[in-house]
């Protein structure tokens, strides 16, 4: 077990990144523009990424279908745009943290995808996960313990396109696996490195394209994050322990709301947005025991979107 615990601490090191990615997006998109300010992180650490594994990526995209390619480019591009739109549309930090939880539906929604691609089997923990999970979300969004005060219903938009979003990830982690090489992943530095491209020629295009000093700081730990989370990530799948690395994975909505309540201002750390964050993490071991084979191969660079996000 010593052996692998330089990649173990790899994987823990990117989860921490990961896990502060949620409240870095709200920061920075209510001090500039989404587009642009989620652009140039990825844009560099895209290009960061690509040029390190540059080999690596040549040999991914000519082992790889274009089709695959493109069934990939397609969805992460979604899920990147969906995600950025559902916390600048929060109202406020406390629900950009309710969002992002729900964003983190993401693993039991590959699980139930897993069941249509590969025909797995299941027992009743899987229902009772994904009941657990989605009560989570809901109990998290629910401030003042009154069902009248419920955010996720008073301003469903960013909810529902977060989890859109989750539901892209899950399509585009199964579909990778499925129709993608199957020692070779899809290339996710250069998925990044075109959505950042592509939302900053947007964001220039609306004449938004500023960056303000205010914001800096901030933009440069979200690419920090967003770039050496995955090489970090890289690292650990290849020789650390993937059930460790799988169950690690899974506390990212917890961390993500911790590091948040810290980071952020008027965030409320309560027993509800605390209690929905276990509730869901909980509610993802659940849907993970609820199939006869284990997901082990869910665990790899592109199922991990912490943003990047994720991958």
């Amino acid at each position: 077990m010593l052996p692998l615990m330089p990649h173990l601490l790899a994987g823990l090191a990117a989860i921490i990144l990961w896990s502060m990615t949620i409240p870095l997006y709200k920061s920075v998109c209510s001090h500039m523009d989404p587009l642009c300010g989620i652009g140039v992180s990825f844009g560099i650490g895209g290009l960061f990424l690509s040029i390190v594994k540059w080999k690596q990526l040549k040999e991914r995209v000519s082992k790889n279908s274009n089709k695959s390619l493109g069934l990939a480019l397609f969805l992460f591009l979604a899920y990147q745009m969906l995600l950025v739109f559902a916390i600048s549309g929060s109202q406020n930090n406390r629900q950009a943290l309710e969002v992002g939880l729900t964003n983190h539906l993401w693993p039991m929604m590959m699980i139930v995808c897993s069941l249509i691609f590969f025909k797995q089997q299941w027992n009743l923990l899987l229902p009772l996960g994904l009941c657990l999970s989605f009560f989570g979300v809901v109990y998290a969004s629910m401030p003042e313990f009154s069902l009248s005060e419920i955010s996720i219903f008073k301003n469903p938009l960013p909810y529902t396109l977060a989890f859109i979003a989750a539901m892209c990830w899950a399509l585009y982690s199964v579909c990778n696996r499925r129709y993608g090489h199957p020692e070779h992943p899809a290339p996710v530095s250069i998925y990044t490195l075109i959505c950042g491209s592509i939302y900053c020629i947007w964001s220039l295009a609306e004449g938004t394209f500023r960056i303000p000093h205010a914001v800096i700081f901030d933009l440069s730990i979200l690419t920090i994050s967003t770039a050496f989370g995955y090489f970090l990530w890289d690292y650990a799948i290849h020789k650390g322990d993937l059930i460790i690395l799988a169950s690690m994975s899974y506390f990212v909505p917890l961390l993500s709301i911790l590091f948040g309540a810290f980071y952020l201002d008027d965030v409320n750390l309560n027993i509800t947005l605390f209690g929905g964050g276990v509730a869901v993490i909980i509610g993802a071991f659940l849907c993970k025991s609820g199939v006869k084979k284990p997901l082990v191969d869910e665990v790899n660079e592109e199922n991990t979107p912490e943003t990047i996000a994720s991958t």
